[in-house]
């Protein structure tokens, strides 16, 4: 059963059921975007601080085309005072299919982004995320990215620190 609601202008269906789903940690506005967006607006986990426009500064940053890639990262490392972590879908590897993936970001203090779609970078982000948690990471964590050999052509990434 669904409740619309109308204020002004601003419309909005409200799913009696999905306001029972809350979530300890989540607002109503994540759920409600969840449900609506699914993975195009969905679930992520970061560590920005700053008011809200510098918050959305960092998000469009690392959500944008804008990131370094692996062959980026400088030679000395990754001193990362951010990390923005969200899900991606990806072609599989056959026609039409489409993989989940877990996208993680690093921004370095001076606000260069880094992005990576690897499950070992993904594992190692959760540990230290684990260990330093969510709060920015002041002095920033030096980091380097690792590149390490896989089956066949294949490779695959660690974060290990400097």
């Amino acid at each position: 059963m669904s409740t619309e609601s109308s204020s002004g202008n601003d419309r909005t269906l409200i799913s009696q059921q999905s306001a029972q789903e809350l979530i300890p940690g989540k607002d109503a506005n994540q759920i409600a975007i969840e449900k609506v967006f699914g993975a195009l607006g969905g679930a992520s986990l970061d560590n920005f601080d700053g008011d809200t426009i510098q918050k959305w500064r960092l998000t469009s940053m690392a959500t944008g085309p804008n990131c370094g890639k692996v062959d980026d990262v400088p030679a000395e490392g990754i001193p990362v005072k951010y990390f923005y972590v969200h899900s991606v879908q990806l072609d599989g590897a056959t026609p039409g299919e489409v993989v989940d993936a877990l996208r993680c970001v690093l921004i370095d203090d001076q606000g260069n982004a880094y992005a990576f779609v690897s499950n070992g970078i993904a594992r190692d982000l959760a540990r230290m995320i684990a260990v330093f948690g969510l709060k920015p990471w002041t002095p920033p964590i030096s980091v380097k990215i690792q590149v390490n050999p896989g089956k066949g052509p294949n490779k695959f990434y660690t974060i290990v620190p400097v």
